[in-house]
This record gives structure tokens, sequence and C-alpha cells, in this order.
């Protein structure tokens, strides 16, 4: 059962803990971990062990029992060991991430993060996530370096931004929890997903395909659709209006080549979203077909072409089309 004050107790605790992190250890390309970023508190274990630590120096001060104090200032040194184990298991570890591939929205976007330690040392039972209901654990041996993978959600196009993770340790005897909330800087291109357009393309042009969308000023006849306003007043098709089924405007292709083009102004009338997920589907059949294509956004045009890297810089654009920042 949610309670509603605690829940925005804790989201107005959670927004302080992100702004005075955010103000404490902004984004880097590169971290190692030192004594400023790394911050240590006892575990569950940690806090029984010290309260029957303390119950026990308790009860030996009341009943002057030495062996009872003796006791407790042992299991205090342990303690106090611990700590000193537990911060220097995590201290000295340099961080770097990488951009993720690009992936399109609905599909994870895999941040890379290289774990090692200049001076060689090793460190035991590390885990890592986006949150500590999502960590994994993993061992760093001496000498070496390891990958380790963080999965994002993406939810919408644009460049991503890899968001702050988790990187903690409670070796090794369990009752100190050190850990950290790093900021690496890196980043994903979140391409639209590929929505499948309203009409093949072989409605839209000829029947191999490559009169994909018409050009204004061309001289073959391609259709109609419905008149918007702005059209010229010559294009209208008046004979379909005397028949009363509407006001309809003639429109003309450029005769097939073996280049396509894809303009987001012919595109039929929805959300910018459905338009450019329209694109990426067109620009990956495309591709597959092995066809030359060009991409006219209005504000940024890409001469046709064919490849990888054609292709990613055509999805790259419709990512970043009137995108504010993530």
């Amino acid at each position: 059962m949610r309670i509603p004050g605690v829940a925005r107790l804790r989201a107005f605790a959670r927004g302080k803990m992100q702004g005075w992190l955010a103000k404490r250890m902004p984004a880097v390309p590169e971290l190692q971990l030192n004594h400023k970023n790394i911050f240590i508190f006892p575990s569950g274990a940690g806090w029984l062990f010290l309260l029957i630590g303390g119950l026990i120096l308790i009860g030996g001060a009341n009943y002057q029992n030495n062996v009872a104090l003796a006791l407790a200032f042992w299991l205090g040194s342990l303690a106090m060991v611990g700590v000193f184990i537990s911060f220097r298991n995590v201290m000295g570890l340099r961080l770097r991430a990488k951009d993720a591939m690009p992936v399109f929205v609905g599909e994870p976007a895999r941040f890379p993060v290289w774990l090692d330690d200049p001076d060689g040392r090793a460190h035991q039972l590390l885990a890592i996530g986006l949150s500590s209901n999502d960590l994994r654990e993993f061992d760093l041996d001496a000498q070496a370096q390891t990958m380790q993978e963080l999965s994002v959600v993406t939810e919408r196009r644009g460049l991503m931004t890899m968001p702050r993770f988790l990187l903690q340790s409670v070796a090794p005897f369990g009752w100190m929890r050190v850990w950290t909330w790093p900021f690496l800087a890196a980043h994903c291109v979140v391409y639209p997903a590929p929505i499948k357009p309203p009409l093949a393309f072989d409605q839209l042009g000829g029947s191999d395909g490559k009169k994909v969308f018409q050009q204004e000023g061309a001289d073959d006849f391609f259709g109609h659709r419905r008149w918007r306003s702005g059209d010229p007043l010559r294009q209208v098709d008046w004979k379909i209006y005397a028949k009363e089924r509407g006001l309809m405007v003639r429109e003309f292709a450029t005769p097939a080549t073996d280049e396509w083009w894809f303009r987001l102004q012919d595109l039929p009338a929805a959300g910018l979203d459905t338009q450019l997920g329209w694109l990426s589907h067109m620009l990956l059949s495309a591709e597959h077909q092995g066809q030359r294509y060009g991409l006219d956004l209005g504000s940024e045009k890409f001469a046709p072409n064919q490849g990888d890297l054609h292709l990613h810089r055509c999805l790259k654009a419709l990512a970043m089309f009137r995108q504010v920042p993530q």
C-alpha cells in the first residue's frame, strides 16, 4: 500500500539528492574514485553488528565485566578495520564510458563502462547498475580492466545522455556499503522507430517504386490528393469537383530515376514523430534494397547516396529534427 505523503517525501529527497550530486559530481569523460566522490554507510548487517557491539559494551560497563568490555572493544576495532578495507576496495578505481551504438526508439541503449585501476590493484565484489534494484556483481582482477554494460530504456528520439549510475561494494564483511553515483559524459543517438507508411511505394510512384514522392513542377501526371490551403487553383481538378467528389488537386511526378527522394513536406498530414517514423521506415527499405536515396527535411537536405554512413546521417537527422536535448 502506497502512502501519498511518503511518496512525495521520497520524491523530494530524491530531487535534493540529485541536485546535490549534480553540483558535487558533474559529468566528466573519466572519473577516478577517491575520498571526494565515495560515500560509506553501514549496511543492514552493519547496523546489527553495531547494535550487538553496543549492547555488549553497555552490559560490560554495568556489570564491570572485563571480558565483555574486551569483546566490545575487539568488535569495535574489527568494525574500524572493516571500514578501512571496504573504502580501499573501491578507492582508486578509474571509470570511463563511450558513446552507445545508435538505436531506434524502444530499443535499449547499451552504454559500455570501462573500469580499471592505474595502480593495478584487484577489487572484489563490485556491483554496478542504474539503481539499487538493478545491480550486477563483478570482480576486477589485478593488472586488468573490465567492461560493464549499462542498458537504458529509450522512450523518445534524439540525443540521449548516459544517466548517472550506481557503483557499490559491501566487501569484505558485508557490514559497510561503499557507493558512488558517477556521471560520465557519453551519449546515444536514438533514431525514430520505423513505422510502415500508410501508402506503399508503388502507390506513391510507379510500379517500379522509383518515383517515391512527387516533385512540384514536374510534367508527368502522378495522381490526386485532397486540396490543402495554399494549393494553386490551377491544379484543382474541376471535373472531379463537378461530380461532387470534393476538391481534388492533380499532382505531378518526375520521371522514374535510379534515385529516390524522401521529402518531409510531401508526406500525408500526421504528427511529426509519426512522419519521421515513416521516413525512418522508407530509409531502411531503400538501403535494404540497395537503392540510392536522398532525404529532404526542408532545413536540411542529404543528396542521394547509399551505404551505412549515409543511412546513419539520414537517420540521425531524423532523430535530431526539432528535438530538444534529453
